[in-house]
Order: structure tokens, then C-alpha cells, then sequence
């Protein structure tokens, strides 16, 4: 599975994560696309720690949100983002041959279910702090 390109239909109409949403988006498609093209250590590798360094960016504000907004998933919802900056970080140690091989079928993977499935739960939450 290559990175899908970003849908509307993974938009949760929370402005500042929508944004962030798609930069992760774009970030995994250049971390795929650097490593499909082969081109070694000096490319895949500075895409992952980009990527890695924008997902702690992201979760910290999506925490920060579902924090302020009472989101009773929060603690599991740290857990996941917690496991996938690991993946990514054990990942930054192994050669650009092996990271590689399974790489962006795991972003791809990981990405599309967190955003599709585990960060539509805390909208509803977000959307009635808003109101408040």
C-alpha cells in the first residue's frame, strides 16, 4: 500500500488538525517517494525525522485539544500516538535499505486508520468545547 493522497473525506472541519492532517499526509508521500526512488541514506533519512519531528508537533496540539475539550479516549488516544512515534524512531536507527522495506506501507497503514478511524472519536467532543 503506497500513501493515499489526502480526501476531503478526511477532513474533521477542526481547521488547525484538518491542516496538520494533510502536512502529514504530504510528508509520508515524500518519505514513500524518497525511498522509492532509491536515493539512500542522504533523503529517506531526513524525511523520517522530518515526519517523526511533525508528529510529535501534531499530537501535542491534538492532545492539547482533547485535553481542553474533556475527551474521555485521551489516554489511549496518547498511546497510540505514542507507539507510532516509536515505530518511527527505531526506524531512524536501521540503514535506508531496511527502512526501506516496510516503511511506507506502515505510515500508510497507520495514517489513514488514525486519522479515518481513532481521530473521528474525539471530534464530537472538540466540536461542543467549541460551542461552549
Amino acid at each position: 500500500m503506497s500513501v493515499p493522497e489526502w480526501s476531503e473525506s478526511y477532513l474533521t472541519n477542526i481547521p488547525e488538525i484538518d491542516a496538520d492532517h494533510r502536512k502529514l499526509f504530504a510528508l509520508a508521500a515524500s518519505l514513500e517517494k524518497a525511498v522509492a526512488d532509491g536515493r539512500g541514506e542522504e533523503a529517506v533519512r531526513p524525511a523520517l525525522l522530518e515526519l517523526a519531528a511533525y508528529s510529535r508537533e501534531h499530537f501535542a496540539t491534538e492532545e492539547r485539544l482533547m485535553e481542553a475539550a474533556q475527551y474521555p479516549g485521551l489516554e489511549a488516544h496518547r498511546q497510540e500516538h505514542a507507539g507510532f512515534i516509536a515505530s518511527l524512531r527505531r526506524r531512524t536507527e536501521l540503514p535506508a535499505a531496511v527502512i526501506a522495506k516496510d516503511l511506507s506501507i506502515m505510515v500508510a497503514n497507520w495514517l489513514v486508520d488514525h486519522v479515518v478511524r481513532t481521530d473521528r472519536d474525539y471530534v464530537p467532543y472538540l466540536r461542543a468545547s467549541r460551542a461552549r
